[in-house]
């Protein structure tokens, strides 16, 4: 669903299933990933941008199981940036082990923010913990959008990191997807069409990218286990008829995690006004917006 408001653009979840559990940003373990920004990899600049709200410093590891390891310390109040290799970026469905591992000395926890720069294109998003819940599986839904490209060289891409062994993970793609070999159990890789389903294992710090020329938004994935699931578009438009593409990414909490009432700010400068894409985790929801004294139910 679309609809205009005042002059921002946002990507907006609706209606949640009620739950007592942790919902911080701040923990002492993440598992995140780099989405493709644009064309080119080796013209991104990936970075973590890590914050804490401890009384003192908090020493941080970060590993993956490309070989690329950092370490930073972070003082209270301060933010400490590490610049990740463009190599760990996950632009291909080949790149299945490109997992980030963030994890801090003595349970101390932390705040992460990933960004990613090319060439005028800049994307952010809060890198979310990987939460357990007591539900039985955790429902993620994908938020994407199109290209006016007409070569339609840029992709919707939904990035799936794995914290856990042995991870059950089904798939309902909008769009035909690719499974890669490594998840298949074959010597081949699997077209999954729109709206069939898929189910595959996934192991500790491994990566899965879903990705297609034509929106994404809607693909629903299951898992026993929580994991991130990091989605947008590698250049997109919103709204489709605007031109100037730029790198869409946020990492999607799971369902149990949703709310019933959100509120927003308006972008300065936003000449074409606000577009809000919202999904559901029930059916039959009705949603009730609301600009200054306008109210449209839909």
């Amino acid at each position: 669903e679309m609809a205009s408001c005042t002059p921002f653009t946002i990507l907006l979840l609706a209606v949640a299933v009620s739950s007592t559990n942790d919902y911080s940003h701040h923990s002492n373990e993440f598992f995140t990933a780099f989405p493709k920004n644009g064309k080119f990899v080796s013209f991104s600049t990936p970075k973590l941008h890590i914050t804490t709200n401890e009384l003192t410093p908090v020493n941080v590891t970060i590993s993956t199981s490309l070989g690329y390891h950092y370490s930073t310390t972070v003082q209270p109040q301060t933010t400490a940036t590490v610049v990740i290799d463009d190599e760990l970026t996950v632009a291909s469905i080949s790149d299945t082990n490109n997992a980030i591992h963030i994890k801090t000395s003595d349970d101390k926890k932390v705040a992460v923010y990933a960004t990613s720069f090319f060439q005028g294109s800049a994307g952010a998003f809060a890198v979310l913990p990987q939460h357990t819940y007591d539900i039985p599986e955790y429902i993620y839904y994908a938020f994407s959008s199109n290209t006016t490209d007409n070569t339609q060289t840029e992709n919707s891409t939904v990035v799936l990191v794995s914290g856990h062994n042995d991870t059950q993970v089904l798939i309902k793609p909008s769009q035909a997807v690719t499974i890669p070999s490594v998840f298949t159990g074959l010597n081949t890789n699997i077209v999954v069409q729109a709206g069939h389903t898929y189910s595959l294992t996934m192991n500790k710090t491994q990566t899965l990218l879903l990705e297609s020329n034509q929106d994404l938004s809607g693909s629903k994935i299951v898992s026993n286990q929580p994991i991130s699931v990091i989605t947008g578009h590698e250049c997109g438009n919103i709204p489709y008829s605007e031109g100037y593409c730029d790198h869409m990414v946020q990492q999607i909490p799971p369902t149990v995690t949703w709310g019933k009432s959100y509120m927003s700010l308006p972008f300065a400068k936003r000449s074409t006004g606000a577009v809000f894409k919202i999904t559901s985790a029930k059916d039959d929801t009705q949603i009730i917006i609301t600009c200054g004294n306008l109210t449209d139910n839909t």
